[in-house]
């Protein structure tokens, strides 16, 4: 499922930053098929958003594991990321930086050089005590508290385009305490996997109907704001995303693939591919130097370009994450990872 949700992250990416000269995903000055195709794309990586929260949300719960570890690893692998890409790009394509981008190099995290990143490391950090907030809980408060924030975040933002006191932040841990009730009472959701994949494609398949729909009309209908609906649609928090995701989430976990290393060795590269083909500087060189998206916008092979790209990255992007992975992380990251818990039992034992 991680790998899925990437490949759906970097089908966003294209549509998104892909510099296509359809002037514009939403208001397109030509409508054509071309233009269709990288509308319907691009929910699709706030889906992928939304999976991967959930899938830690569904883990996270149940463990006791100390999550120092883990976010020293994540913080490591951001930094050599940032320094690294920073790197080549001066040395080969001549890139100079002034005090204040340096300083982000070194500072990924807290310069938020990656968004999805920095608000997932301060996720993991609130985890034990959300988990601990979450057991004092009996069921019917912890669904109690998924309606409440569904409702302020999702719901009211789609119905009225009100956003009260939302962000990352808080979205992520919504996210985090749906799957936690998921995982804590099964007994809901012991549907099979078709059903789910049923459903997640039945609205996936409303919201590409409502997107064409504002194709044809949303310029000439004045009693609807059809810029606002259309940005809540396609946002982590919009009703869509929620249930795709959601829906993929409880067909998974009804999969029974057994144990593929060569799988699980592809899903632990996905952070690393999503650090490298969204840093800024390779989003702008990747899409308009590399590929060069912009002749293919009204091209009919474009929607095979696209796929070919989506699939570029992502193996190339693996590859090179399998390298650090075997390089630094086994070499020097998990020698010093294994320190954190007992420094942390020290810390703990301090406060």
């Amino acid at each position: 499922l991680r790998i899925v949700a990437m490949f759906f992250i970097i089908l966003h990416h294209i549509s998104v930053h892909g510099n296509w000269g359809n002037g514009g995903v939403f208001f397109p000055d030509q409508l054509s098929m071309n233009t269709f195709f990288l509308q319907s794309i691009l929910p699709l990586g706030k889906i992928g958003v939304d999976i991967f929260v959930l899938i830690s949300g569904y883990f996270l719960i149940v463990s006791s594991r100390s999550t120092w570890p883990k976010l020293f690893m994540l913080w490591a692998e951001m930094l050599f990321y940032s320094f690294i890409i920073s790197a080549v790009f001066t040395l080969f394509n001549g890139v100079e930086f002034n005090t204040r981008q340096i300083f982000s190099i070194f500072t990924p995290f807290i310069s938020s050089t990656w968004w999805f990143a920095t608000t997932y490391l301060l996720m993991l950090v609130a985890s034990p005590f959300v988990n601990k907030m979450l057991y004092a809980c009996d069921e019917k408060s912890h669904l109690k508290l998924i309606v409440g924030l569904v409702f302020l975040w999702t719901i009211l933002p789609a119905v009225t385009n009100i956003h009260v006191q939302f962000n990352d932040l808080l979205w992520f841990l919504t996210l985090y305490i749906i799957a936690a009730y998921i995982r804590l009472y099964p007994k809901h959701f012991d549907r099979g996997a078709f059903t789910y994949i049923l459903i997640a494609v039945v609205v996936y398949g409303i919201l590409l109907s409502i997107v064409y729909v504002v194709d044809v009309t949303g310029h000439v209908l004045e009693f609807w704001n059809v810029q606002n609906l259309i940005d809540h649609n396609n946002e982590m928090n919009g009703p869509f995303a929620l249930v795709i995701s959601v829906c993929l989430l409880l067909a998974f976990r009804k999969l029974n693939l057994g144990i593929h290393r060569f799988i699980n060795l592809l899903a632990a590269t996905t952070f690393g591919i999503y650090l490298i083909h969204d840093h800024p500087l390779v989003r702008q060189w990747v899409y308009s130097d590399f590929f060069n998206c912009f002749e293919y916008t009204f091209s009919n092979d474009m929607v095979l370009y696209v796929l070919f790209m989506a699939c570029s990255i992502f193996l190339f992007c693996s590859i090179v994450e399998m390298i650090r992975m075997l390089i630094v992380d086994s070499m020097f990251l998990k020698k010093i990872s294994r320190y954190l818990e007992s420094f942390q039992t020290k810390i703990d034992s301090k406060i």
